[in-house]
């Protein structure tokens, strides 16, 4: 890292930059050369403007090491705006180290820490809600180790599901790939054999045969739509044609990825409302929170009129038996019984551990049944494939034959 610094040398003014990586060995280094520091300070280049910061997201694996370390900070007894400057200087993502030179100025102006960490919504809505709650509750060190095993929990979960999905998507592409490899570079070749004997093709090899000239001939097309399909992808996709919340209730009634949705789901619910509770958020307030969360839109409006029901005196598990379709009862259940004895963020704990066991289950379910079903498609591909060409030359050799 490089800091800039200012300082007195043999009673004259000096000031400049050194390489150093940490603030306190940059200050061993001025000393050693006879500089005494006045005022020393991260070049960080260019820091981009608070309104870039705002929205940009950072890396789970960024957030979970930037708690982390102010955690074990805040334990060790040194102070928020002491902690604030360490992480700084310590921490490897850059977008959090420009977020915090702001959030260090802020601190230093009298702004609460969770205020001043709060603008950045990047850092995640549920990390920074918790992190509000700690503050406000004096127990900001209990409530990282919260939100950092939350956090560990969500990413490791998250990566069981992308690998469910991940190695299926990529056999069909191979298939795909090789199929389109087969229709512009051998089918043409064999249409000239077909063609220079008269003999009659089947369907199935006359469709490969158009497909295969079309591609070659209109690939240009191909480029300008794959190419505005991911600009149609980037500003919204199908959403700006329909709404979210109708795609999304569209999803849960698919086969394997409706079961999928709404395990997950329920299971996001769950943990941040039980993390949200322990941490002292009014139940109402949870409730508002824990909707930017999750991310089906069907799940986020149920959540409203659940937080609405329970404002207006309904009990919890009423509020959420009115949307028994979304929820299981093995979701509701334990929450009735809460009710009677209010120890409703034990039955959220109750709730997150089932589900999160059930996720796992179905993620092993779903790991065990996509290969095959990307295999069956791959193998109808080149199945279909190898139809369009053996037919033609079978009755090539029948014709020779005759």
């Amino acid at each position: 890292m490089r800091y800039k610094y200012e300082g007195m040398k043999r009673g004259r003014a000096v000031k400049g930059a050194i390489e150093a990586p940490t603030e306190s060995v940059a200050r061993v280094k001025l000393a050693r050369k006879g500089i005494q520091v006045t005022s020393i300070k991260e070049d960080l280049g260019k820091v981009p403007a608070k309104s870039v910061l705002a929205n940009k997201k950072v890396k789970t694996k960024s957030v979970i090491e930037f708690a982390q370390t102010l955690k074990d900070l805040l334990e060790s007894g040194i102070s928020v705006s002491e902690s604030i400057k360490i992480a700084r200087n310590t921490i490897q993502d850059k977008t959090i180290r420009y977020i915090l030179y702001y959030v260090e100025e802020d601190v230093g102006n009298g702004v609460p820490f969770s205020v001043a960490l709060g603008r950045y919504k990047g850092l995640g809505e549920d990390f920074l809600s918790l992190l509000q709650a700690g503050e406000q509750s004096g127990d900001l060190e209990g409530v990282l180790g919260t939100a950092i095993d939350m956090l560990v929990t969500r990413e490791q979960t998250m990566k069981k599901v992308k690998k469910a999905l991940s190695n299926p998507a990529f056999t069909i592409g191979a298939g795909v790939v090789i199929t389109i490899g087969m229709m512009v570079f051998v089918m043409p070749r064999f249409k000239e054999l077909f063609k220079s004997f008269n003999i009659s093709l089947p369907a199935i090899t006359r469709i490969y045969i158009d497909i295969g000239d079309f591609i070659i001939s209109k690939w240009w097309l191909i480029v300008l739509i794959i190419f505005g399909l991911g600009i149609f992808h980037y500003f919204g996709g199908i959403s700006l044609l329909v709404p979210k919340s109708t795609i999304d209730k569209v999803k849960l009634n698919i086969p394997l990825i409706g079961t999928l949705e709404k395990v997950t789901s329920q299971w996001i619910i769950a943990e941040q409302l039980k993390q949200m509770l322990k941490a002292g958020v009014s139940l109402s307030d949870a409730l508002k929170d824990v909707q930017k969360m999750v991310p089906n839109a069907a799940y986020r409006e149920a959540l409203r009129e659940i937080q609405k029901d329970v404002y207006s005196g309904m009990n919890l598990d009423q509020a959420f038996t009115k949307h028994i379709e979304l929820f299981d009862v093995t979701f509701i259940f334990p929450i009735r019984s809460a009710t009677q004895t209010g120890a409703i963020d034990v039955a959220f704990e109750r709730i997150a551990k089932f589900y999160k066991s059930k996720l796992d289950t179905t993620l092993e379910k779903l790991t065990g049944i996509l290969p095959h079903i990307a295999l069956i498609i791959t193998s109808m591909l080149v199945l279909s494939m190898m139809l369009a060409i053996y037919m033609p030359m079978l009755s090539l050799m029948s014709n020779i034959n005759m």
